[in-house]
């Protein structure tokens, strides 16, 4: 299944605003960088920002965990 059918399915099942940014690199500045550029967009918009790092290589969903501790956002594996 695409991710972008996934999402529209979790954003219609759950009620909530899902936005996808797709994080080539697993280079840990990169993906920090990423994450906390959805930080910043979001700020103030959404009380909890969830991260999917199931949709990646092992070595991007290592650096996605770690970037999710580093700036506190809750992460989920499916």
């Amino acid at each position: 299944m695409p991710f972008s059918v996934f999402t529209k399915q979790l954003s219609d099942i759950l009620s909530i605003d899902v936005e996808e940014t797709k994080i080539r690199s697993p280079d840990l500045n990169d993906v920090l960088t990423a994450v906390r550029n959805v930080i910043r967009n979001n700020e103030g918009i959404f009380a909890n920002i969830l991260m999917n790092v199931s949709a990646a290589s092992k070595l991007l969903t290592c650096t996605a965990i770690s970037a999710g501790f580093i700036f506190g956002i809750q992460k989920f594996y499916i």
